[in-house]
């Protein structure tokens, strides 16, 4: 039910936002391709070379009407935002809302050719009032260049179809926003686990593994499910804003099967173009019924904890 309202608020705001496009002349001035010239998140610069690889494809992105349209490059998937102005505030406000249910309340300026945006993080209904990331704002400024020769396109445009899926700058004028000095989020530790058991024969760890097991740290969160029948599948979620907001849920599924204590999973599907069909190794290096140590094959150590049989 709550995905439904999501989908309806969505479509309202579209469609109001469109009667306030065609009077609104600052929506007509961010028509056309505008590129992101600068990135900071929660206090800490992101490099233009993630933008382009991992969140938007080339850092561009397309205004038509009210609606900002990029592509993930990791999976080819078109995104579509929708936003609404108000430029009688001090700061200038926008909102964001899409079809995913992820939103978030913004400040902007915006000047010929250059466009500087701050918003919120999405699960926060405080709107930012200084241009400004910190770490305990954990909020996300860039600025976006408008590229040349980009033509501006008449609004309306078409509305973006909602789904029903259950599935989880020529510089800007005013000064430059120095980012502070990185803060580390202390991640929450857990209890001791019990004796830890090494690893003995396949049939034994291969009862220990089936189920759902977890973990999170300070940028994302992942889940993997093993199943018996030697399928798998897996999900992992982005933490921070921006990632969150322009990449959503990645997941992968394929098989699995366990050989000398080594897992041997071979990716069959994935929103990751570039890890279908790829097989990776883990070995198990300890375990107990609820806990797991694994070695990839780039000998690093994965810690796991069990969340379900």
């Amino acid at each position: 039910m709550q995905w439904k309202l999501s989908a309806i608020a969505f479509l309202f705001l579209f469609s109001s936002s469109i009667l306030k496009a065609q009077d609104n002349p600052e929506v007509a001035r961010l028509q056309g391709a505008w590129e992101i010239a600068s990135l900071i998140e929660s206090g800490e610069v992101v490099t233009l070379k993630s933008v382009r690889e991992t969140m938007i494809r080339d850092g561009v992105i397309v205004i038509e009407g009210n609606i900002m349209r990029f592509t993930n490059p990791v999976n080819n998937k078109k995104r579509e935002l929708a936003f609404v102005l108000n430029p009688d505030q001090n700061p200038r406000t926008i909102d964001l809302t899409s079809t995913e249910k992820i939103g978030s309340k913004g400040i902007y300026m915006l000047d010929s050719n250059s466009f500087l945006l701050c918003l919120c993080a999405h699960d926060s209904n405080e709107r930012p009032n200084i241009f400004a990331s910190t770490p305990t704002s954990k909020s996300m400024l860039f600025s976006l260049r408008k590229l040349s020769g980009s033509t501006p396109v008449v609004p309306p445009v078409t509305p973006p179809v909602v789904t029903t899926s259950n599935s989880k700058p020529p510089a800007v004028t005013t000064p430059p926003v120095t980012p502070p000095t990185q803060v580390t989020t202390p991640v929450t530790t857990t209890p001791v686990s019990p004796v830890l058991t090494p690893a003995t024969s396949d049939d034994q760890i291969r009862k220990v593994l089936v189920g759902t097991w977890g973990h999170q740290d300070e940028e994302r969160i992942e889940t993997f499910t093993m199943n018996s029948d030697g399928s798998f599948s897996s999900t992992w979620t982005s933490k921070k804003f921006f990632p969150k907001l322009f990449k959503g849920e990645e997941r992968c599924s394929g098989t699995w099967k366990l050989k000398d204590g080594v897992i041997i999973a071979y990716i069959t599907s994935s929103t990751d173009d570039h890890i279908r069909n790829q097989v990776f190794s883990y070995r198990v290096s300890w375990y107990t019924q609820t806990e797991i140590a694994l070695i990839d094959q780039k000998g690093r150590i994965h810690r796991d904890w069990k969340i379900s049989p």
